[in-house]
C-alpha cells in the first residue's frame, strides 16, 4: 500500500495521537503534581489569553488544502504558492494579536486579583511571535501533500513542547511565570524539522509567486472558516476565565486537569473527523450522483466515528477517577467527577462530523452561523451551569451546546438529502441515547458506584462486540 493512500494517513495521525496522548499524560502529570491546584488555576487563568490569541491566529489551511489538492490531481505547482499566502496572512494576524495581548493581559491579571503577575505580557508577547521562525509548513500543509510519515513525525515533536518546558521549570525550581515563559517557548522546538521540510519539499522557490489576489482568495474563502474554528476552539480557553468569576484557584486547577483530559479524547474524534472532507471529494469524483454518495459515504463515516466516541466516552467515565489519582494525586478528587460528567462531551462529538456536507453543498459562512450560535449557547449555558450546578456543569453545558449544534446540522442536511432523513434520525437517535446513558450513569454514581461501574464495564464490552462485528465495513470505510 502507499504511503500517500488515506488509510496510511489515518495510520500515521493515529500513532503520532497515541504517541502525544502518552506525552500529554506525562507532562500533565508533572505540572499538576509540581504545582498543585491553586498554582494551576493561576496557570489556567494567566495562560488563557495568550492561548486564545493562538487559536485566534489567521488559518488558511483548508483553502490551501483545496489548492493542494487540485495541483496533485493535476499534477502541476501553480497553486503551492498559496503556502506562502496563507503564512503572510497568518504572521500579520500574529503581530496585531500579539500587540493586542500586550495590552489588554495586564487588564485580565488585574481582574482575577493577580495583579503581581500582570508583567508576564509584556515579554509573552515578544515570546508569541518567535513562532513564526517555524515557517510555514505545518499538519496542514503535510496533510495536503499526502506527506503522511512526516505529519506524524512532525506531531511528535510539536507534541514534545509542553513535556520539555516543565521539565526546564523543574529542572530550574521555576515558578508559574517561569513554565509560562517556556511553554510558550518551546513551541521553537519545532523549528529544526520544519525549516528542514521546508527544504526538502523545495517550498522556498514558491515565495516569489505570491500574488495578491491569491492572498485575497484565501481570506475570502477561509475567514468565515477561521471566525469559525475560532469559536470552536476558544471555548476551552473560555472556561477558565469564566470560572474564575465562579469559583476558587483550587476548583479551577480541578476544572483544567478534567477539561484537558475531556478535550485529549475529544481530540482523537476530531482528527478522523478531518479525513472527512479530502476523502468526500475523493468520492465525488469516483461517482456520477455526487450528492447520492456524498451522503452515503458520510453515514458510514459518522457510524463509525460513532462507535469510536461510545469506546471513549465510556472509558472515560469508568477510568475517570483512576486518570485523575495518575496526573493529578490526592488534591485533585474533585476533578474526577467533573470529567465524569465531561464524557457526555465526547459522546456527542461525532455530530460535528456533519458540517463536512456543508462544505461541499453551501458557502463557508454557514459553517460560521451556525458555530457562533454553538459558541452563544456554550456562554449562556455555562455560566447557568456554573451558577446553579457548580463545577459539574461543565459537561452538561458543553454537550447541550454541541447537541443543539448537532441538531441544527442535522436539519439542514435533512432538507439537502430528504431521502436519508429516516437514517439520519436513526443515527442521531443512537448518539442521543449514548449521551443519556452516560448521564443515568453520573447520576447513578452518586448512589452506587458500584453499579455504576458494572454498568458501564457492561457498555464498553457490549460495544466492542458491536465493532468487532462491523470491523469489516469500517476497513472497507477507509480504505474505499
Amino acid at each position: 500500500m502507499k504511503s500517500s493512500t488515506l488509510f496510511s494517513g489515518f495510520q500515521n495521525a493515529l500513532l503520532y495521537k497515541i504517541v502525544s496522548t502518552v506525552l500529554f499524560f506525562i507532562s500533565s502529570t508533572l505540572v499538576f503534581r509540581y504545582f498543585g491546584p491553586e498554582l494551576r488555576g493561576e496557570i489556567a487563568i494567566l495562560l488563557a489569553p495568550i492561548l486564545l490569541s493562538q487559536i485566534a491566529l489567521f488559518d488558511g489551511g483548508t483553502k490551501v488544502q483545496d489548492f493542494l489538492s487540485k495541483d496533485i490531481r493535476l499534477a502541476s505547482d501553480s497553486n503551492h504558492s498559496s503556502i506562502w499566502s496563507s503564512f503572510f496572512i497568518k504572521a500579520t494576524s500574529g503581530v496585531i494579536l500579539a500587540t493586542i495581548l500586550a495590552v489588554s493581559g495586564p487588564e485580565i491579571a488585574d481582574y482575577y486579583g493577580l495583579q503581581e503577575k500582570r508583567h508576564i505580557y509584556e515579554l509573552a508577547s515578544i515570546l508569541f511571535l518567535t513562532h513564526f521562525l517555524c515557517g510555514p509548513v505545518d499538519l496542514n500543509v503535510l496533510q495536503a501533500l499526502k506527506r503522511y510519515s512526516a505529519m506524524k513525525i512532525f506531531g511528535i515533536i510539536e507534541s514534545t513542547g509542553p513535556l520539555f518546558a516543565i521539565l526546564a521549570c523543574w529542572a530550574a525550581d521555576g515558578s508559574v511565570v517561569f513554565y509560562i515563559y517556556m511553554y510558550i517557548l518551546m513551541r521553537l522546538i519545532l523549528a529544526p524539522y520544519s525549516l528542514f521540510l521546508l527544504a526538502q519539499l523545495g517550498l522556498y522557490r514558491y515565495l516569489s509567486r505570491i500574488r495578491k489576489d491569491e492572498i485575497i482568495k484565501i481570506l475570502l474563502f477561509t475567514g468565515p472558516l477561521w471566525f469559525a474554528a475560532l469559536l470552536a476552539h476558544a471555548s476551552s480557553q473560555i472556561v477558565p476565565l469564566l470560572s474564575g468569576i465562579f469559583f476558587q484557584l483550587a476548583t479551577i486547577g480541578n476544572i483544567s486537569l478534567a477539561l484537558g483530559v475531556g478535550l485529549m479524547a475529544v481530540s482523537i474524534i476530531s482528527l478522523a473527523d478531518g479525513f472527512a472532507l479530502p476523502k468526500l471529494n475523493e468520492n465525488r469524483k469516483k461517482n456520477t450522483s455526487a450528492d447520492r454518495a456524498h451522503c452515503c459515504y458520510l453515514l458510514r463515516y459518522w457510524q463509525a466515528l460513532f462507535y469510536t466516541s461510545a469506546l471513549l466516552a465510556i472509558g472515560t467515565f469508568v477510568f475517570s477517577d483512576v486518570l485523575v489519582l495518575i496526573i493529578g494525586g490526592s488534591s485533585y478528587t474533585e476533578a474526577g467527577d467533573i470529567l465524569r460528567w465531561l464524557a457526555l462531551l465526547v459522546a456527542v462529538k461525532p455530530l460535528g462530523v456533519l458540517r463536512t456536507i456543508i462544505y461541499t453543498g453551501e458557502s463557508t459562512s454557514r459553517i460560521a452561523s451556525l458555530t457562533a450560535m454553538r459558541f452563544s449557547a456554550e456562554i449562556v449555558l455555562l455560566c447557568l451551569c456554573f451558577k446553579f450546578l457548580g463545577s459539574l456543569g461543565l459537561g452538561i453545558a458543553l454537550a447541550t451546546a454541541f447537541l443543539v449544534y448537532g441538531s441544527k446540522i442535522l436539519i439542514l442536511i435533512s432538507r439537502l438529502s430528504g431521502l436519508f432523513s429516516p437514517i439520519l434520525i436513526r443515527l442521531f437517535c443512537h448518539q442521543l441515547g449514548l449521551a443519556v446513558f452516560l448521564s443515568i450513569m453520573a447520576v447513578l454514581h452518586f448512589y452506587s458506584p458500584s453499579l455504576a461501574l458494572i454498568s458501564s464495564v457492561a457498555g464498553i464490552l457490549f460495544m466492542m462486540i458491536i465493532i468487532s462485528a462491523k470491523q469489516r465495513i469500517i476497513k472497507k470505510l477507509l480504505l474505499s
